[in-house]
């Protein structure tokens, strides 16, 4: 939530939910006010994803402010941050069979009993 673009709070599917097992159905009638988290762990669009991943686990947050120049300029969610890790994984899945192949094709062409350190 924002007021002339600097972050009050946050309201996540988690505190709805919260309130709508708190307060019943009157839940739908509840002032954002009332059920938002205020003081929201933020960041700058500058921070490394470790950190942001970091700081998600620490707070036990799913859902991060991204501020700059301290206006709101988007949220980091932790499916952001897993499809980050995921890419990074896969990249380096693919680099270590490269790596290994390679290691294989050189071997494949060496002399039967011949070490590469001779």
């Amino acid at each position: 939530m924002t007021r002339e673009n600097s972050v009050l709070g946050l309201i996540t599917e988690r505190e709805i939910v919260h309130a709508f097992s708190r307060y019943g159905e009157a839940a739908g009638s509840t002032l954002v006010k009332e059920i938002m988290q205020y003081g929201a762990t933020s960041v700058s669009p500058e921070e490394s994803v470790d950190r942001v991943m970091k700081l998600m686990t620490h707070h036990r947050v799913r859902h991060v402010p991204v501020l700059r120049d301290g206006k709101l300029g988007g949220i980091v969610s932790i499916g952001d941050i897993v499809k980050h890790r995921l890419e990074d994984l896969e990249l380096e899945t693919h680099v270590l069979r490269d790596v290994y192949n390679a290691a294989l094709t050189a071997r494949a062409g060496r002399p039967a009993g011949r070490r590469a350190d001779k």
